[in-house]
């Protein structure tokens, strides 16, 4: 439970208890109809280490190795295999977008596109980690 506490017609109303993810008390706010009691905020550290979402994320994720490519080209100068750089694709589409060692995407995204040049995946990396899509936004 992330959120503890009691509403009226869509404002809080009395104690309301906030907690970390590990399950630990992280605050206590009173309210009165919908108005925070500013006096009444307490707020409390974890008992135990709390992960954040994307240290979780990378922990959880399975491994994919994503390496540059022969055909992949710098969008300036020459690609080394490290630092960051974005790479374009022989249709001069991006491909990876990244922090790059030993030319494996440790950081970033590698776009995925089908037979037609159309982008169908993104793909986000921390760490040298897949941790999951990124999202494809339509034109309007």
């Amino acid at each position: 439970m992330r959120l503890e506490g009691t509403w009226n017609e869509g404002l809080e109303t009395g104690e309301q208890k906030e907690y970390y993810e590990n399950g630990d008390l992280m605050s206590v706010k009173n309210f009165n109809g919908g108005t925070l009691d500013p006096a009444s905020f307490e707020t409390y550290a974890p008992k135990s280490p709390v992960e954040d979402a994307v240290t979780k994320m990378v922990k959880e994720s399975k491994s994919v190795k994503v390496t540059a490519a022969k055909e992949d080209n710098p969008n300036q100068g020459g690609f080394d295999g490290n630092g960051y750089h974005k790479l374009f694709n022989k249709n001069k589409q991006i491909s990876k977008d990244g922090v790059f060692k030993d030319y494996r995407l440790i950081d970033g995204k590698y776009y995925k596109y089908d037979e037609n040049g159309i982008l169908f995946l993104i793909m986000i990396f921390k760490d040298g980690r897949y941790i999951g899509n990124g999202v494809i936004e339509k034109d309007m």
